[in-house]
């Protein structure tokens, strides 16, 4: 199983006053399921909220996969001395021999090759 950003739209909603809400709404474009998440006070912990209510949908038929730690559109920093980057989770991947998330980061716009595991991110 794996979970693209590109694979997903995620929408922000104005109130009658014409300010932001932070309810956010997201749709798998391709299976064209929706999500919508307004229980936190920012957009980003509803984003977050709504992405893993799609993966969970997405897994329900693989038995015993978690939610992951992190999802598309997450701000991450890896935690390598040498190699401290900041950056988005692109892509999310379910390795069902090693029973856990694979994550792939972009930074700066660039998309990095290397995959990253659960103890090499945390959340910015």
């Amino acid at each position: 199983m794996r979970i693209n950003s590109d694979e997903i739209k995620s929408l922000v909603f104005q109130t009658e006053d014409g300010s932001f809400s932070s309810a956010v709404k997201i749709i798998h474009l391709p299976t064209s399921k929706e999500f919508s998440c307004d229980e936190f006070k920012t957009q980003i912990e509803n984003q977050h909220t709504a992405v893993c209510n799609l993966i969970l949908d997405l897994c329900t038929d693989l038995e015993g996969v978690p939610v992951p730690d992190h999802v598309p559109f997450d701000q991450i920093k890896t935690i390598h001395p040498n190699t401290e980057t900041e950056g988005n989770i692109r892509a999310i991947l379910w390795n069902s021999e090693e029973q856990e998330w694979h994550y792939y980061i972009e930074v700066s716009g660039k998309q990095i090759a290397k995959r990253y595991l659960k103890t090499d991110l945390v959340a910015v």
